[in-house]
C-alpha cells in the first residue's frame, strides 16, 4: 500500500496515481506476515540501501525506546545513510503522544511525519504522535491506497512525504537541501490542538516545487 503512494503508475486509467513518476522501487522486508522481526534487520536493510545507492528510504514502522539504545541500535546504519546523502523518511507513529521517544523517526537527519486528516484543516489526526521531533504532516487519515481500500496511520503520512522528496530529487535538488525545501515550504497550523515544532505545517509539494525552480542554487546552478 506504502509502494503505491509513492509510484503507483499515472495515466494508465488504473485504480490510482502515485505521488511521483518514472522512481524505481526496492523492498527491504524486516518482518514477516505476522508483523514479527528484530530491529537489527531494519538496521541491516540500511545498510543494503547504502550498499545499493538509495536515494530515499521511506520507513513506515517505529518503536518506543530510548535514546541510548535507538543510538546503539539504529545509530551507526542510519549515519551512514544520511553521510552519503540517502533522504531518510519515517513514520512518527499513532501512540497519540510525543514522539521524542519513537525511533527511528526520532534520530538526527530522519525526516518525521505525523498525520493529519484528510479534511482541509490542517489538523493532526487524533492518533498521531506530536512534538518537537516531529518535522512535517501529512494526510494520514482515511488515505486512498488502491483497490477500494482506505486506511490511516502515519504509515501511510510517511510515504507521501517520500514521493515528495523524490521529485524535489528529479528535479535536480542537492539531497542537503532536500529536506529543507520540503519543510520551509509547508501549510502552517494556524492553532494546532497539539504542541509540534516550531513552524511545523502539512505537506505542500507544489510549494516546494515552486521554490526548487525559484531558487537554482538549490539545484546546484548558478
Amino acid at each position: 500500500m506504502c509502494a503505491r503512494l509513492i509510484a503507483a503508475r499515472r495515466n494508465n486509467s488504473i485504480d490510482m496515481a502515485g505521488m511521483s513518476s518514472n522512481v524505481r522501487l526496492a523492498s527491504f522486508r524486516t518482518h514477516d506476515d505476522n508483523g514479527a522481526g528484530g530491529l537489527a534487520n531494519v538496521a541491516e536493510a540500511m545498510d543494503m540501501a547504502v550498499d545499493i545507492g538509495i536515494d530515499v528510504v521511506s520507513i513506515s514502522l517505529g518503536y518506543l525506546m530510548s535514546q541510548s539504545y535507538a543510538e546503539q541500535v539504529f545509530g551507526k546504519a542510519f549515519k551512514a545513510a544520511t553521510d552519503q546523502g540517502i533522504i531518510i523518511v519515517a513514520s512518527a507513529g499513532n501512540n497519540g503522544k510525543a514522539a521524542d521517544t519513537h525511533y527511528p523517526s526520532a534520530l538526527s537527519g530522519v525526516i518525521a511525519v505525523a498525520s493529519i486528516d484528510i479534511q482541509d484543516t490542517l489538523q493532526l489526526s487524533s492518533f498521531s504522535n506530536f512534538g518537537g521531533y516531529v518535522d512535517i504532516a501529512a494526510y494520514g487519515s482515511d488515505v486512498y491506497t488502491g483497490y477500494n481500500r482506505l486506511a490511516s496511520g502515519t504509515s501511510f503520512s510517511c510515504p507521501i512525504v517520500s514521493g515528495a522528496a523524490a521529485i524535489l530529487l528529479s528535479m535536480g535538488v542537492k539531497p542537503k537541501y532536500v529536506a529543507g525545501t520540503l519543510i520551509h515550504n509547508v501549510d502552517r497550523f494556524a492553532s494546532p490542538l497539539k504542541p509540534l515544532k516550531k513552524h511545523a505545517g502539512a505537506l505542500n509539494p507544489l510549494k516546494a516545487v515552486k521554490m526548487a525552480i525559484d531558487y537554482p542554487i538549490l539545484r546546484g546552478a548558478r
